[in-house]
């Protein structure tokens, strides 16, 4: 099983990380793509997995994934809204 599989399988067990109030910027119909939160530069951030993203556009949108990983790059990742944009973190194959 990679890292990803096991990220999935926690999330699974134990839910969707909780979102913290007053503190990260959380994307809009990702909640089910969130996978937790970090401190970048001493600004806590929320961090999702991309290709959950991805899934969730093309479930929720009827997207293919060609069209669903487009948006994804200009509308979701390409936008910088500040200290406290997300991440979107890929997994590799070998993670």
């Amino acid at each position: 099983m990679n890292e990803l599989d096991s990220m999935l399988e926690q999330k699974r067990k134990h839910g969707v990380p909780p979102k913290i109030e007053g503190g990260p910027l959380y994307a809009d119909g990702f909640d089910a793509a969130l996978i937790g939160h970090l401190i970048r530069d001493g600004v806590q951030v929320a961090v999702y997995a991309y290709r959950e993203c991805v899934d969730v556009l093309m479930e929720d949108c009827d997207l293919s994934w060609d069209n669903a990983v487009d948006h994804m790059e200009f509308n979701v990742t390409g936008s910088y809204v500040g200290s406290r944009t997300p991440i979107f973190h890929y997994f590799t194959e070998e993670e």
